[in-house]
């Protein structure tokens, strides 16, 4: 048995190779290690069951590969701070991205909101297919966030439709009920 990063055990010999291991030893490193470059993560845990590699790996064979380019997500269907067989499921990155806690500067504005310059006025924002789409702007900072909401449940419920045919039916109906 080897220990990785100081809390994963790696019960599997001659693993390290792997597409499973190397998964497994990034979401243990999002976890574990010195987070400075992503801030996000600080916090996050791995479940019991998961900081032994083969458990994880049973779950991954029964999961079966991602398509390329998707990432595990544990935001979804967890608290966005436990990596579990039932918090995690995987997502294509574009969808990952909308669930990803962005730590911004101190500002004291709600999520998706900037305040115009000199005109008290706010602006609602969203990102959608790698744009910033201006939603609109409006007179209080409620207003402007209730426009990120709006576009937001609605951007994710476009994407469980376009993504259907690859997604779990669990994940896919998460999705589709989704609401901040």
């Amino acid at each position: 048995m080897n220990l990785v990063l100081g809390k994963g055990i790696n019960n599997i010999k001659g693993s390290s190779r792997t597409w499973q291991y190397n998964m497994w030893y990034n979401m243990l490193k999002r976890c574990y290690a010195n987070n400075i470059g992503d801030p996000s993560y600080v916090g996050c845990e791995v479940s019991e069951a998961f900081l032994t590699f083969s458990n994880f790996k049973y779950w991954l064979d029964i999961i079966g590969k991602p398509p390329e380019g998707w990432c595990l997500d544990k935001d979804l269907l967890g608290n966005g701070r436990l990596y579990s067989d039932s918090t995690c499921c995987f997502l294509p990155s574009i969808i990952n991205l909308i669930f990803k806690k962005h730590i911004c500067s101190n500002t004291g504005l709600l999520p998706g909101v900037s305040q115009q310059p000199g005109s008290g006025r706010f602006k609602a924002k969203r990102s959608m297919y790698g744009k910033t789409v201006c939603l609109g702007t409006y007179g209080t900072q409620e207003e402007a966030y209730q426009a990120y909401v709006v576009a937001t449940e609605n951007y994710v419920h476009e994407l469980a439709e376009e993504y259907k045919e690859l997604l779990a039916s669990n994940v896919y109906e998460a999705l589709k009920s989704y609401t901040i």
